[in-house]
């Protein structure tokens, strides 16, 4: 296997049928050539840089058809092709392999590959009016003006075809071994026609007179389409053995060998990876992040996804969530999964409502929190979609009980060292924490910090048994920021156990605008990380030995915060949790005092601490609310998710991509 030589790639521009259609007469759509011309055998290739072979290899004969087809609307007769057989296959009553079935997966490919190259090489503008019919025949006389009118109103027409047509198969026709390759193949033909978007460096958002088609097609078609979507992500159906092959003959022989040799891809594809189901999901993203705040079928049509097992009232479709929830968890590893799982999570009810019901949180959790463990210092789209995802989750308080009554074991990759046993919640809290400490030098990133202090502010009136590194975590991060502040600030910085304090620094204060916006961001860091505190003790410190404990070890680092305006009432609370229980310590041991006596002590006075001496703060709750203009972030992340991980090759270079 292999990408073909020179010889054979020269080849596909002197092969007859290829000239013929490229040429400058036209072909009726009822002509015999068609079956010739689409009966070829070969598997589209599955590797970018496959395709960029194929891309290269096609051009110039794609450039010989977009000079032609203004003459002969050849582009036109395919399509209506295309669509004949493609409504032959959804109207048969048991699909059986066949050349019809051949010939189509053959010619949503060639039409792949035309759109393909004159949306990069040329425009959107361009490749609709390779959809045009061709101009009238000067028999027709100067007299025919209402007929070119009507021609004109039919101007398009051919795109419409085809994209109504392509949607209506991926929502039509059941997937069986034969038709595996025309909906992996109809999928990406739907996303390379979409890209036209990617490319366009003038508008993102609202220019593309495609996918402005495709917003405007009926609900119950594109309820189908999404149906259709889902359920392919959820099966992961694998490529089954070639049953779309035939044995080239006769005069197109040197064209399917040629092909054949050309597209073939480099590397196998990966075992046990779809296609099908990585197209179908990234077009599904594709089509419902388009049109935020306007009309938009198929992000109606995910929201209104019920349970196979719920009643169907005012649903799109029914789903079984199971299975749904259970393919979620298994490629959370993948940004396209953590992407659609927030579309779900975020718009709708009925499945938000089921992940909240379920008690085993930990096959979802832990996925989660794995990856964006292993997220790198730099924050990435991906991290910030999984933070939001949590914090999503934190707004539901069984969520935040049912996190600290699951036990995990053996966590190797959420800590500096491995991790025995713990509680889900705890697990959650040093995911978190080592989150904000490992981006502090993003200081600016406040999306970021923002996110991860919410959500530990949501659980923290629920924290219940926190191991002792969770509560560490949270106290030392308290102590590293407040380092960094107190040092902008040119402060002295205290030191722990009776050791001398610092001097103080120079400049006294921050110098700098940027300075200054670090110091005020490091601020607004401590008070929060005060209030989820001060939330703790308030609500759970008889249940939360190790978090009473850490903050007796380190309470030096509250002491510049005394009679600081801002920090008074929320350290004067802290401050008498710690004097309490100190005196206590004091009063039933002698030094040295071991940890598991302070501790002891602790669980002992817990029983009898007087919580109204606190003084109470509103309960913290953090809700997350989509940006007004959701647009500006969710279109080129999911061109970018696109470019990384479809099986096209893009020539982003050609002209300006989104970031």
């Amino acid at each position: 296997m292999g990408i073909a030589s020179s010889t054979s790639l020269k080849e596909l521009g002197r092969n007859e049928l290829l000239e013929k259609f490229v040429g400058e007469s036209p072909i009726a759509d009822s002509e015999e050539y068609w079956d010739k011309l689409l009966t070829f055998s070969f598997k589209p290739p599955t590797l970018p840089g496959d395709n960029k072979v194929l891309y290269e290899a096609t051009a110039p004969i794609i450039e010989k058809l977009v000079a032609h087809n203004p003459k002969s609307g050849n582009v036109l007769s395919l399509v209506k092709v295309c669509m004949r057989k493609a409504s032959k296959l959804r109207d048969e009553s048991k699909c059986e392999s066949n050349m019809a079935t051949l010939q189509l997966r053959n010619s949503l490919f060639i039409l792949r590959c035309i759109s393909h190259h004159v949306l990069q090489s040329h425009s959107e503008e361009a490749l609709l009016n390779m959809f045009d019919p061709p101009p009238p025949q000067s028999s027709r006389g100067s007299n025919s003006t209402e007929a070119d009118d009507k021609e004109g109103v039919a101007i398009r027409s051919g795109l419409k075809i085809l994209l109504h047509g392509t949607v209506m198969l991926i929502g039509g026709v059941p997937l069986v071994p034969f038709t595996y390759d025309v909906l992996t193949e109809a999928a990406n033909l739907s996303i390379v026609l979409m890209s036209g978007q990617l490319f366009n460096k003038d508008d993102l958002f609202s220019t593309s007179v495609i996918i402005n088609e495709l917003m405007d097609i009926p609900l119950d078609v594109s309820s189908s389409l999404v149906q259709s979507l889902v359920s392919f992500f959820i099966s992961q159906p694998i490529p089954p053995p070639d049953t779309l092959r035939v044995q080239p003959s006769g005069v197109f022989s040197s064209f399917a060998s040629g092909l054949l040799s050309l597209v073939l891809p480099q590397h196998d594809i990966l075992e046990n990876t779809s296609p099908l189901a990585l197209s179908s999901l990234l077009f599904l993203l594709i089509l419902v992040h388009q049109h935020s705040r306007g009309h938009n079928p198929y992000r109606e049509a995910l929201s209104l996804i019920c349970d196979e097992n719920e009643s169907k009232d005012k649903a799109s479709f029914q789903l079984n969530f199971n299975q749904l929830h259970e393919a979620i968890c298994k490629q959370l590893n993948t940004e396209q999964t953590t992407l659609f799982f927030y579309q779900l999570l975020h718009n709708n009810l009925n499945f938000a409502s089921f992940v909240f019901s379920r008690s085993d949180i930990n096959t979802l959790l832990l996925p989660l929190l794995k990856e964006l463990s292993s997220e790198g210092k730099k924050p990435s789209h991906h991290s910030y979609m999984l933070l939001i995802i949590l914090l999503i989750l934190s707004q539901d308080e069984c969520f935040n009980k049912s996190v600290h009554e699951i036990t995990v074991k053996n966590i190797t990759w959420a800590s500096e060292k491995s991790i025995p046993q713990t509680t889900l919640g705890s697990l959650m809290i040093i995911v978190l924490v080592r989150t904000v400490h490992r981006n502090i030098q993003h200081l600016r990133d406040k999306f970021l910090h923002t996110n991860c202090l919410a959500t530990l502010a949501n659980m923290s009136s629920h924290f219940h048994s926190l191991s002792l590194e969770a509560a560490e975590k949270i106290v030392n991060l308290f102590r590293v920021l407040s380092r960094k502040y107190l040092k902008s600030k040119g402060e002295p910085i205290p030191a722990i156990t009776g050791a001398q304090p610092t001097s103080p620094t120079t400049p006294t204060s921050p110098t700098t605008p940027t300075e200054l916006a670090d110091t005020e961001t490091l601020q607004e860091i401590l008070l929060m990380l005060l209030e989820i505190i001060n939330s703790s003790l308030t609500y759970t410190l008889h249940v939360n030995p190790h978090f009473v404990y850490s903050l007796l070890y380190q309470r030096e680092i509250f002491t510049p915060y005394h009679g600081r305006p801002g920090f008074i009432d929320l350290v004067n609370n802290i401050e008498m949790v710690i004097t309490f229980f100190a005196n206590n310590v004091e009063k039933d041991g002698t030094p040295p005092f071991s940890a598991q006596f302070v501790t002891d002590i602790i669980k002992k006075y817990s029983k009898t601490w007087p919580r109204s001496r606190l003084r109470k703060f509103s309960e913290l709750k953090f809700r997350y609310v989509e940006e007004s203009q959701p647009d500006e972030f969710f279109v080129p992340y999911v061109w970018s998710l696109v470019q990384k991980h479809s099986h096209i090759h893009f020539e982003i270079n050609r002209k300006s991509s989104p970031t």
